[in-house]
């Protein structure tokens, strides 16, 4: 009787479709307006697995689709991460990872993706980044950390934790489904 739960609200006039900022960004990373994105956003922190994902599936979707593009948003998300540089010029990954670094108005960026990941191997409990991501429209293929596939329900993809490589068909295949 002394509890009240208040659940995680969004701003659903910020967070929603945006044509211009879908061209803007595209143009911003000198990229076409056919160019397709897979979006990440968080702080680079191993919880959040960046170097896994960028190893063994943004590896693996660049050997098959060499013209998808992956944009990584957040602190430590920069060409100053020597790390995060490194494996992904290991991983032939340069010329389509664009490092955006941290922006806290990341609604002027979201609404550029075509797919949005979420490749967390750990501690999240609601990461509101994936209501975001689904208020732009966006498909998201995320890990089963969390309440993430609370969030998704069947408006998603939830792949188990330990199997990240199990996210390489349905990013592929949300591409085979839309134009």
């Amino acid at each position: 009787s002394k509890m009240y739960i208040i659940p995680n609200g969004f701003d659903i006039n910020q967070f929603k479709p945006d044509a211009d900022i879908y061209a803007n960004i595209r143009n911003q990373l000198g990229l076409g307006l056919d160019a397709k994105i897979v979006g990440l956003v968080g702080r680079f922190h191993p919880q959040k697995n960046y170097i896994y994902f960028l190893q063994n599936v943004a590896s693996k979707i660049h050997e098959i689709r060499p013209s998808i593009n992956f944009v990584l948003v957040g602190e430590n998300l920069s060409a100053n991460n020597i790390e995060l540089t490194s494996v992904i010029s290991r991983n032939n990954l340069s010329d389509v990872t664009h490092l955006m670094g941290l922006h806290k108005n990341v609604e002027t960026i979201m609404p550029s993706f075509d797919v949005f990941v979420s490749a967390s191997s750990s501690g999240e409990g609601f990461p509101n980044v994936i209501g975001e991501a689904m208020l732009c429209g966006i498909p998201c293929v995320v890990t089963d950390i969390g309440d993430s596939h609370l969030i998704v329900k069947d408006m998603g993809i939830v792949v188990p934790s330990n199997e990240l490589e199990s996210m390489v068909k349905p990013i592929l295949d949300i591409f085979d489904q839309t134009p």
